[in-house]
């Protein structure tokens, strides 16, 4: 397999007219996505069934909505959930925010 390397900082892009997102990696069970955020934006609201979902903030505060429920993600923080639960990455701070989310598909899903 060969070594890929990503500039994380060169995916932070703050969009004012919605959530920026790069897909990273895509392969067979597994899914990884750099998320940028400017203040006051969000992902809908959805969940991922049959995976393993982990959420790295990476740039500034971010909030994890997950089942009703704000989780505050600071840089350097990690929060691993089911992806059968209902999932909203936000911002709800001041200044853009970045996460890196990866999704590993569950054996036989």
């Amino acid at each position: 397999m060969p070594i890929d390397r990503f500039d994380l900082a060169a995916c932070f892009a703050p969009d004012p007219s919605g959530p920026s997102r790069r897909l990273l990696v895509k392969e067979p069970g597994l899914t990884m996505l750099h998320l940028t955020m400017a203040p006051g934006q969000a992902m809908p609201v959805h969940n991922h069934p049959g995976c393993n979902v982990a959420i790295q903030g990476l740039e500034g505060e971010a909030t994890v909505w997950l089942d009703g429920e704000e989780h505050a993600l600071r840089a350097q923080e990690l929060v691993r959930f089911s992806g059968e639960r209902m999932v909203s990455p936000r911002n709800t701070s001041g200044a853009p925010a970045a996460v890196l989310i990866t999704l590993a598909t569950l054996p036989g899903a």
